[in-house]
């Protein structure tokens, strides 16, 4: 039996946007069918490998020293103080003396100005000893370089470049793998056209009973968790299936601004939205999501608040 599913199956069922959508086809080819979890240390299959390699070869104009046998998908960079983001690059290939990072990015309007030197200064903090390289994979996008510590490099490098690597190293590779190589050579094919319009007609062909993923978290739904763990102080999850880890850093965001606007004498003041995660937190998943993915929202109750400026 086949460890790859039918991918127009699974991008409806999913309901992600392009940048997701290729990140998780990609991810799926490197590692050979099944989505892994956030954060896991993954073997590529010998093809997943060849393709780092060349991708390493795109972008540093070199072979890594050794081969790359260690890829995280969603790779956390965790935060160091509770007003900081962690950081979460899409891809990351570790070495026992090198780090590197891999941004994947189709949506111009999505480029944060702080996200890259963020990544390169948490990589720095969190792998002292280690050489860290950070390649940003986009479409048409100008925008200035890093600035680079000692140690440090970094390369932009296209999706058009990349795709012949893609097509080449799965030249030959079984029928659904080889649909997952197509699902990524359409899905490249598409940058700079409207993504729910395209997504829609790629879509026309598959049956519309396939079922569609979690609801998506909603400001109520949030909010009840809140109120809820403020009142009885038992710990509680979200079990919303975001898209990616710099999603879930965006919902805790959320969280923080429904209780920072409550009003002061508000019970929820106490509660403290943090993310809990399968490679850097201890204990077990409270929800599916978190089961699915490997990290989850959570909401626990204090003493008194932990948010600054609201002690």
């Amino acid at each position: 039996m086949s460890p790859y599913e039918d991918i127009r199956r699974v991008l409806t069922r999913r309901k992600l946007w392009r940048e997701e959508s290729l990140q998780l086809v990609l991810t799926c080819l490197i590692v050979g069918g099944v989505y892994p979890r956030w954060g896991t240390r993954s073997k590529p299959t010998v093809r997943g490998a060849e393709f780092l390699r060349r991708l390493h070869v795109l972008a540093f104009g070199e072979d890594p020293a050794s081969p790359c046998d260690v890829f995280v998908d969603e790779f956390e960079l965790p935060r160091r103080h509770e007003t900081e983001r962690s950081g979460w690059p899409d891809w990351a290939v570790l070495w026992s003396d090198r780090v590197w990072m891999i941004e994947l990015k189709t949506e111009a309007g999505s480029h944060r100005p702080d996200q890259l030197p963020h990544y390169l200064d948490l990589g720095t903090q969190h792998y002292p000893h280690a050489a860290i390289d950070l390649t940003y994979l986009t479409g048409t996008l100008d925008k200035p370089a890093p600035e680079l510590r000692a140690g440090q490099r970094y390369r932009h490098i296209m999706w058009t470049d990349v795709l012949p690597l893609i097509e080449e190293v799965w030249a030959d590779e079984a029928p659904a793998a080889t649909a997952y190589v197509e699902a990524a050579r359409e899905l490249i094919a598409s940058l700079g056209t409207p993504w729910t319009e395209w997504r829609a007609g790629w879509m026309s062909g598959v049956a519309s009973a396939v079922a569609a993923s979690e609801p998506a978290e909603t400001r109520d739904i949030l909010w009840g968790l809140i109120a809820a763990t403020a009142a009885d102080g038992k710990q509680r999850a979200s079990d919303a299936h975001t898209e990616s880890g710099e999603s879930l850093e965006d919902l805790r965001d959320r969280a923080r601004e429904l209780i920072i606007a409550a009003p002061e004498d508000s019970a929820s003041k106490r509660v403290l939205p943090w993310i809990w995660s399968s490679q850097t937190s201890g204990g077990q998943p409270l929800t599916s999501a978190g089961e699915d993915l490997g990290a989850e929202l959570r909401l626990s109750r204090y003493t008194k608040s932990q948010l600054p400026g609201h002690g």
